[in-house]
């Protein structure tokens, strides 16, 4: 016996939301990231570097396990990015642009998808946008087009996609 109880097939309405009992919590407070931020920020960076730069080549030294098409596209796991937030090695090779990027992207994985979100993350995504927005060949024009959350609602923090 479960302790929810779901409305028959019969009485679902398309349209409407066919909640059956109240939330104990207010939906709109509940900041859940989802555990692909950090990875589809680290798609945009990489994707944003010139393919001919110091820190592209570096890049591709560092994690030469991956395929070169991989590498390109910026698809990383956790522990590929974890290493790379820890090479001093790998800002030496960047630009002020993207130094000043990645900087803020590592500000924002650990103070706001650490294990301790800080109080002022509301101030630290909107910098982080800021510092990606300058990157060369970024083709975003806005920070929407980076589908980062940042404002505490629900339906506004779970914007970024799994492309």
């Amino acid at each position: 016996m479960g302790y929810c109880t779901l409305a028959r097939k019969g009485q679902l309405q398309a349209g409407s939301k066919n909640v059956s009992n109240v939330s104990l919590i207010d939906s709109e407070t509940i900041l859940l990231p989802p555990l692909h931020i950090k990875p589809g920020m680290m798609k945009e960076f990489v994707r944003a570097l010139d393919r001919n730069s110091p820190c592209f080549q570096y890049l591709c030294t560092k994690v030469s396990s991956l395929s070169h098409a991989k590498i390109r596209e910026g698809i990383f796991d956790g522990s590929q990015i974890r290493k790379l937030m820890m090479d001093d090695s790998f800002t030496d090779t960047m630009t002020k642009i993207e130094e000043g990027a990645w900087n803020a992207f590592k500000e924002f994985v650990k103070n706001f998808l650490g294990n301790i979100k800080e109080p002022l993350y509301k101030e630290i995504v909107p910098n982080m946008l800021d510092k990606f927005i300058p990157l060369p060949s970024l083709t975003v024009q806005s920070s929407r087009d980076l589908n980062v959350p940042c404002r505490p609602k629900r339906s506004k923090a779970l914007l970024l996609s799994s492309s």
